[in-house]
């Protein structure tokens, strides 16, 4: 093997559950022309042997004038986990390759040969080693990937206590959007403790604000009546049932104040990267939770990445590549950005309701369909998420990128809403009122007739003078 543009020195490491082997390899001149020195020891995976592990390194290698020693392992999951704090807290620089990129001679495999292998290979530059953060942020991707594991525990018990409820004939799919609600079970609380239900009580119990009891005629009343009525005609439950279903509350309450604790956890660790927290929030569709499981993901320092395009192959958000002699076949996506990619399709979701994302999104469900353009506006987001960390600077969209049509949607909306929120300030309402007439006191006859004729095509009728009194149609 070429030895041109070697390190000076080197050392790779073959992870094990119960053991640790190492290989420092160096140059030594007296050797003879090469002069490569390989030295080997094996030890074991415990802290103060780990910890002895550095230390041999350190005197076995030359005086290397303060440089950082190099350490390449493969990524074992939880195995190379401790190896590498302990390398990292004693000085070393520690890195882990894809065991994939890290093949021997079939025939000729050891440990011994297989640590000086990854050794040989890290000298000459040809490992690619993986992208780890600093260390609070691999504590709090800890605490994000642990609390999505939560949240899918605690669906999957959510729809065991739909299956128990259609068990005992009873539609809770069908009066409220989902039964984990305050007022779904609130119900359920009480049909627990009787067998025949009372429609009244049941009422009692649910929000005015749920979509069973909002109703504007007598006749829409009766009818949502009749299906809460239905929707719980006949509900018995049996002894395991019931048993079933309270420790399935149970947990279900455990494990969302598991999931409140996590994003506490998370926030406190984070909170000397508040100001990319900031970056992200700027970015429509992203905010709070969702920034911090991304920073999670992604890290910091963008320069890990050669630029934004391998940053883009590394979240997974960019199509394989399979092509040989003339043939070009279709190929998905990555496979990378396994706990990252869910987090920005919920983030696109919500940013295609932007008109900075919208006009892209369209363009491209119309042609490949949804699925791909989410993933493309995740793309998209990402982009900027890789410049603004470069640069510092927030998200600012510039208004030739939107269309006009989008720009003119964006416009009516915010006006609309303005004039919602002024119709339900009575007070503003009153105050506007007194100055109409205060005004119109104090016009001549012919404006005082021009005022009341534009008064009159926004809906106020008359106005008395004398009283402050103001009618509308």
């Amino acid at each position: 093997m070429a030895v041109r543009n070697r390190k000076p020195v080197c050392v790779g490491l073959d992870v094990h559950r119960n053991n640790v082997w190492a290989c420092v390899t160096f140059k030594d001149p007296a050797k003879g022309k090469d002069g490569l020195v390989f030295v080997t020891k094996k030890f074991d995976s415990n802290h103060s042997d780990l910890a002895s592990m550095c230390e041999w390194i350190y005197t076995t290698l030359p005086d290397l004038e303060d440089r950082p020693i190099d350490v390449y392992m493969e990524s074992t999951g939880k195995y190379s986990t401790p190896v590498f704090d302990v390398c990292e807290e004693m000085g070393l620089k520690p890195h882990i390759v894809n065991p994939k990129h890290v093949r021997t001679i079939a025939g000729q495999k050891t440990d011994q040969k297989d640590c000086a292998w990854i050794a040989e290979l890290g000298a000459n530059g040809l490992l690619r080693e993986s992208y780890i953060p600093v260390r609070e942020l691999r504590e709090s991707r800890r605490l994000s990937r642990s609390r999505t594991k939560l949240v899918q525990e605690r669906g999957d018990t959510i729809r065991r206590i739909r299956n128990i409820l259609t068990e005992a004939n009873i539609r809770m799919d069908l009066v409220f959007s989902g039964i984990e609600g305050e007022s779904a079970r609130s119900v359920i609380e009480y049909l627990l403790t009787t067998e025949e239900p009372d429609l009244e009580e049941v009422k009692k119990r649910i929000r005015k604000s749920c979509r069973i009891m909002r109703f504007s005629t007598h006749k829409e009343r009766k009818e949502k009546e009749e299906e809460l009525r239905k929707a719980f005609a006949g509900a018995k439950f049996s002894s395991v049932q019931k048993f079933e279903l309270e420790n399935a509350y149970e947990r279900v309450d455990r494990l969302t104040a598991q999931i409140q604790r996590y994003e506490q956890m998370m926030t406190e660790i984070l909170e000397p990267f508040k100001s990319y927290l900031d970056l992200l929030d700027s970015i429509p569709g992203i905010s709070g939770l969702s920034a911090m499981q991304i920073l999670s993901e992604t890290g910091t320092d963008m320069g890990q990445f050669k630029n934004e395009k391998h940053f883009i192959s590394w979240c997974g958000l960019c199509p394989q590549s399979n092509q040989s002699n003339n043939k070009h076949k279709s190929v998905k996506i990555g496979k990378g950005g396994y706990y990252l990619k869910p987090v920005l399709i919920q983030c696109a979701l919500n940013a295609v309701k932007h008109p900075y994302f919208k006009g892209k999104y369209e363009a491209i469900a119309a042609r490949r369909g949804k699925k791909r353009a989410l993933i493309a506006i995740a793309r998209k987001m990402m982009v900027l998420a890789y410049h603004m960390f470069q640069t510092g600077e927030y998200f600012q969209e510039r208004k030739k990128q939107i269309p006009a049509v989008l720009e003119k949607e964006q416009s009516e909306r915010e006006q609309s809403m303005e004039t919602s929120a002024e119709e339900t300030d009575a007070p503003a309402i009153i105050r506007t009122a007194k100055e109409i007439v205060e005004m119109l006191q104090n016009t001549d006859d012919e404006m005082k007739h021009k005022i009341e004729q534009l008064l009159a095509q926004i809906g106020i009728a008359q106005c008395e003078y004398q009283t402050g009194a103001i009618s509308t149609i």
